[in-house]
């Protein structure tokens, strides 16, 4: 692990690190995760190469804990929720292979959500959680290739089904939700194999569909809705961004950022998107031109996750991880 010294060297020299001599990942998204923690902690989570769960301390600058009893079932995704009930930090983890889905408290990194077999069929892919009427649900998403359904299934706190939405034929990637501020409605984001979907969660039923008229993986999305217009960022397997009037389903723009794969996003501000490219770079894009004005080199594998952090000290920098033993990188982001 580095020592303060060594952090305090790439922020100062403005150049990327690794955070980890051990970090691992698989081909899937959020593939680590930091997070601000009820008692004003950053954390650090991600799979270690021995394929244990790390929790390294982003403040004391050390790993605090290690979870090595999955180490043999191939955790791939991190999510974290903060349940406002009862005033705690969740994570969750996905076994994509195995279908298996585990809940954890950060505070003692005690699993008490474990579910088994979440699908028959397909890959346990993506999953988030969603607070309605002051209970807590998980939502997952199925990667079926070779099947006959995407199959969103919701769970509640105790891992019991509670309904599932069935819309169509198309293997899901990616799946959040999206709360609107503005008429508290909450949906279903689903970037899948084919097309990017939003559902309406209250009657479960699809809302709009995003798409041209040719096939394209999307891997992953974010949503900007500081303006009057609700923008949808969709990033996609032949290297274009698309930006989605999320309401109206109408492409706003469109801009080629590499000629290989896209997969995650992170806003900056509102002037610039970061993109992670199969082309082991990460494009900083103009949003004012739509053009990509730098290319951050250091990934020695295809850039899978992007994270924006705020640091109580060193102020906002950005992390990324690469594919397999590719190290956590990172940056500091100056325009």
């Amino acid at each position: 692990m580095l020592s303060n010294s060594n952090f305090f060297n790439i922020l100062d020299k403005a150049s990327p690190s690794n955070i980890t001599s051990d970090a691992y990942t698989c081909f899937f998204n959020n593939t680590f995760l930091v997070f601000r923690t009820i008692n004003d902690l950053h954390y650090l989570v991600y799979i270690s190469k021995s394929k244990s769960i790390i929790c390294f301390d982003l403040y004391k600058l050390k790993k605090i804990a290690e979870i090595k009893e999955i180490k043999n079932e191939g955790i791939t995704t991190f999510r974290h929720y903060l349940d406002k009930m009862n005033n705690r930090d969740l994570v969750l983890t996905l076994c994509p292979m195995f279908n298996k889905l585990r809940i954890w408290d950060a505070s003692n990194w005690r699993c008490f959500i474990y579910i088994n077999r979440v699908y028959d069929g397909g890959v346990l892919y993506s999953a988030c959680f969603l607070n309605d009427n002051n209970n807590n649900y998980i939502i997952t998403s199925n990667c079926n290739y070779f099947g006959d359904s995407e199959l969103i299934k919701i769970f509640d706190f105790k891992g019991s089904k509670i309904t599932e939405i069935n819309e169509s034929n198309d293997a899901t990637l990616i799946i959040d939700i999206y709360e609107e501020k503005r008429s508290s409605k909450k949906y279903i984001v689903t970037g899948n194999k084919n097309y990017l979907k939003s559902f309406d969660y209250k009657n479960k039923r699809l809302y709009k569909k995003y798409y041209e008229k040719y096939n394209n993986s999307h891997f992953n999305y974010i949503i900007d809705d500081k303006d009057e217009i609700v923008k949808l960022f969709d990033s996609c397997e032949d290297g274009y961004i698309r930006i989605w009037n999320f309401h109206s389903g109408i492409m706003i723009h469109k801009f080629l950022v590499s000629r290989d794969c896209l997969y995650d996003l992170c806003l900056w501000d509102e002037n610039y998107l970061l993109v992670a490219s199969q082309d082991k770079t990460i494009k900083l894009v103009d949003l004012k031109t739509n053009k990509v004005v730098k290319s951050l080199e250091g990934h020695n594998q295809y850039v899978i996750t992007l994270q924006k952090i705020n640091h109580f000290q060193y102020g906002t920098f950005l992390l990324s991880h690469g594919f397999e033993n590719d190290q956590i990188k990172i940056w500091r982001i100056d325009i």
